[in-house]
């Protein structure tokens, strides 16, 4: 074999690894889309008679089911292993427990705070009060 037939095979060998993948949109995908659209909205009055905790506790436990795979939640729970354990689980191409502290704290801060905005949402202060009416 001539040298500039070995590196074309090597060339097609690895070219996998180069290309991007891409996802063709299809006509019959927005057609299925907007039957289901359609289906549930034609659905609506069985929809409603379904009590209100029961998709509240299948989201529930579609959240808690999923946490095993999260990075985020293995980066939480390293936080309360002890550092003999965690030394082990952190070996290899980790980033050390130094570096992953300040990307778990800042984002559950903020996350604690977003839970604790949606529970208790501000007051609003009534008109009656805001006009100044009644003050002295």
């Amino acid at each position: 074999m001539e040298e500039a037939e070995m590196v074309n095979l090597i060339w097609k060998k690895h070219i996998g690894a180069h290309l991007r993948v891409q996802v063709n949109e299809q006509r019959v995908s927005k057609v299925l889309q907007s039957l289901l659209v359609g289906a549930s909205v034609i659905a609506m009055p069985a929809i409603k008679k379904i009590p209100t905790l029961v998709p509240w506790g299948y989201f529930a436990y579609v959240g808690v089911e999923s946490l095993p795979g999260n990075q985020f939640w293995g980066r939480i729970l390293l936080l309360f292993i002890t550092p003999w354990r965690r030394y082990k689980v952190l070996e290899g191409d980790h980033a050390s427990f130094v570096e992953m502290v300040p990307f778990t704290i800042v984002p559950l801060a903020i996350l604690s705070a977003h839970i604790h905005s949606a529970a208790y949402p501000p007051q609003t202060v009534s008109p009656r009060l805001s006009s100044g009416a009644g003050c002295s």
